[in-house]
């Protein structure tokens, strides 16, 4: 009785993990979704600079993994682009930002969110934290991932 029982428990375990290194397996081999990091600014903004450089600092850090750091403007396309170029930052750009602050509640720039594949917030902070969590935030997302 107890051998069979024994065999019983050894077979239900090895079944157990072999659908769960399956799964395992399928998970790590499906591509991650893109993250993206919706920075929003404009060049009247006094503040927004440093911000700028805090994110394209986390662009060059982060870019090659899926992730997608977006310059979002206030203004017309020919200023922002001129703007980043000027600056070398590697940002995509987004200029219907009006829209967008509508739509993550942001009360102003710069203003910094984190965001899914589908554009759902995982980070929106407050303006004070903003650069330091949805940094923080991005590697925990990022680490998860690996």
């Amino acid at each position: 009785m107890f051998k069979a029982t024994r065999l019983r428990a050894v077979i239900t375990t090895a079944l157990l993990l072999s659908g769960f290194c399956a799964i395992t397996t399928a998970r790590a081999a499906a591509p991650a979704e893109p993250l993206k990091v919706l920075v929003f600014w404009g060049s009247f903004c006094s503040n927004c600079p440093a911000v700028m450089r805090q994110m394209d600092a986390l662009r060059e850090q982060y870019g090659d993994r899926n992730v997608q750091f977006v310059a979002v403007s206030l203004e017309g396309e020919e200023a922002p682009q001129q703007y980043l170029a000027r600056k070398g930052y590697g940002f995509h750009i987004k200029t219907d930002g009006d829209a967008l602050l509508a739509r993550y509640q942001a009360v102003g720039v710069p203003w910094v969110v984190l965001t899914d594949a589908a554009g759902n917030a995982i980070a929106n902070p407050s303006r004070g934290g903003a650069p330091r969590e949805v940094a923080d935030k991005l590697r925990l997302e990022l680490d998860l991932r690996t």
